[in-house]
This record gives C-alpha cells, sequence and structure tokens, in this order.
C-alpha cells in the first residue's frame, strides 16, 4: 500500500514522472514477458535461422539480392511458424513486446540522466518561475465567495511550494487559502513575501 500511495505522490508531480513511471511500468512488463516466453521466442527464432540458412545455400550472391532475402526470410518464418504454431505467438509478443522496452529503457535513460543534470546545475534548489506564474499554483483548488471585503481571494487552504523571482529573490513556502483569504495584490499580508509588496517597497527606494 505504500509503494501505491508513493507511485501516486510521483505522479502528480508533474509530466516528468508520469512519463518515468509509465515507461518503468513497461519495462518491468517487458522484463516479465521475456521470463515466461523467452524460451519460445529463442527456439523460434534458431529455427527461422537453420531456414534461412538453408535456403540461402541454395542461391548465389543473396547479398545484392535484397529483396531475394527477404522472399526467403518470409518462407523461412512461414515455415517456422508451421512447425511451432504453440509456441509462435509467444515469439511475437517477445518480439513485440522487445520494442517497447527499448523505446522504454530509452526514456528512462534520457529522463534521468536529463533531471539528475538538472538537479546538479541547480544543486537541488527549488526551479525559477516567472512572477505571472505566481497565482497559476491556485489551480486545482475551487474557489469560493466569502462575506469579506472586495478583493478578497479565496481558494482551499493548501501549500504553496517556495519559489525564485525574476530578480532571484528566493520566496519561501507557506501555507495560504482557507477562510482567512488573502488579497493577490498581498498574499501572506507580507512585503517581504509577496509580489505586490516587493515591487511596492522597491519604487519607494
Amino acid at each position: 500500500m505504500e509503494y501505491i500511495t508513493a507511485l501516486t505522490d510521483l505522479w502528480n508531480e508533474g509530466w516528468y514522472w508520469k512519463k518515468m513511471i509509465i515507461a518503468g511500468i513497461i519495462f518491468i512488463l517487458g522484463i516479465i514477458i521475456w521470463l515466461f516466453f523467452g524460451k519460445s521466442y529463442f527456439l523460434i527464432e534458431e529455427a527461422i535461422e537453420s531456414e534461412f540458412d538453408r535456403l540461402s545455400a541454395q542461391h548465389w550472391f543473396l547479398s545484392f539480392r535484397k529483396n531475394k532475402r527477404a522472399q526467403l526470410y518470409s518462407q523461412a518464418v512461414s515455415k517456422a511458424s508451421s512447425q511451432h504454431s504453440e509456441k509462435y505467438p509467444h515469439y511475437i509478443l517477445c518480439k513485440t513486446m522487445g520494442g517497447f522496452m527499448q523505446l522504454a529503457f530509452s526514456i528512462l535513460f534520457f529522463l534521468g540522466i536529463g533531471g539528475g543534470l538538472y538537479h546538479w546545475l541547480n544543486d537541488g534548489e527549488p526551479s525559477p518561475v516567472a512572477e505571472n506564474e505566481y497565482y497559476e499554483q491556485d489551480e486545482g483548488y475551487a474557489e469560493y465567495e466569502t462575506e469579506d471585503s472586495p478583493g478578497v481571494h479565496h481558494v482551499e487552504p493548501h501549500y504553496v511550494e517556495g519559489y525564485y523571482r525574476s530578480d532571484g529573490t528566493y520566496v519561501e513556502g507557506y501555507q495560504r487559502g482557507g477562510d482567512s483569504g488573502y488579497y493577490r495584490s498581498d498574499p501572506d499580508s507580507s512585503t517581504s513575501n509577496n509580489i505586490g509588496g516587493y515591487i511596492n517597497s522597491f519604487l519607494d527606494n
């Protein structure tokens, strides 16, 4: 149950972890399929190669005859599938899953390298966001009306992650929302931790 909760939390983190989780599931599923049906795959693959070599021995200069090679290989596959009709579906399943596994591994590899490089460059600090993205963290939280003064903004209680302003100033994360509400120009009633207050203090100087 804890693993499911952890995966759910990662899934909600954003597109990066969603792709990593999907790719990871596909890769693990592929390993399981290969563990069950890999023997059938190699058996039929060997039968195809053996039949293809036998047919190729009857022709000259196949290296320069692409169409003929394709024809002979198709005949070899047809014979192998008829000889091992019960196991041939396993061969197709493993071959198809192998392609998905390669794609999943590529996604895991490049996203893993990219994520590691990103965190290394940012030294583990929160990623910068533009000031006009400040209120986007309210998305997904229902707004509701109150009897407060005009201009008071209300959303469901939630935690706001820390972020960087465009000038490099870091704003600590904090809790906002609920019945207390806040003004968009002064979200936490402190000029040290809101965009409007920061701009006003800069203009006053």
